[in-house]
Formats: C-alpha cells, structure tokens, sequence
C-alpha cells in the first residue's frame, strides 16, 4: 500500500541516491575550505594561536568561497532525492 502511494505521487524517492550526493557535498566543501584556508591563506606566522586562526577562518575572504559552494553542493544534493 505505501508503495502505490509514493508511485502515485510521482515515483519513489531515491535514498541512495542523495545520500551520496551528500556524502559528496560533504568532501568537496571540506576540500573547499581546506584549500581556501591553507593552500590560498596560509599562517603568517610559525607559531600560530588560536585566536589569530579563529579569525582567519571567519575571515570574508574564506568563508565567501565555502558560502558558495555550499550553497551549490546543497541544492545538487537535494535534487538528488528527487524520484527518477
């Protein structure tokens, strides 16, 4: 019976299938702000604190490049849960 159902509504959702989709989203905006952070921006310093690295992560000039790749990963993500 659910079955009918999720088939009358449009076709059945694949789980699978946005799951890796987010799994995927979850890499690639790691290996976003890895870059971004430590490749692009890295310490001035030899010593780094923790504070001068609170506020070069939440620096504008990092966050804008993770803001808009996650902004891209999430809405590709959510098509994956779309039905086929």
């Amino acid at each position: 019976m659910r079955s009918d159902c999720r088939r009358a509504a449009g076709g059945e959702v694949s789980l699978r299938r946005g799951f890796l989709r987010i799994g995927i989203s979850l890499v690639v905006l790691w290996l976003v702000f890895w870059t971004v952070t430590y490749v692009l921006h890295p310490y001035s310093s030899v010593t780094p604190e923790p504070a001068s690295y609170a506020i070069r992560v939440t620096a504008w000039s990092v966050m804008d490049p993770c803001l808009v790749a996650a902004i891209i990963l999430v809405g590709w993500a959510a098509a994956g849960f779309r039905p086929k």
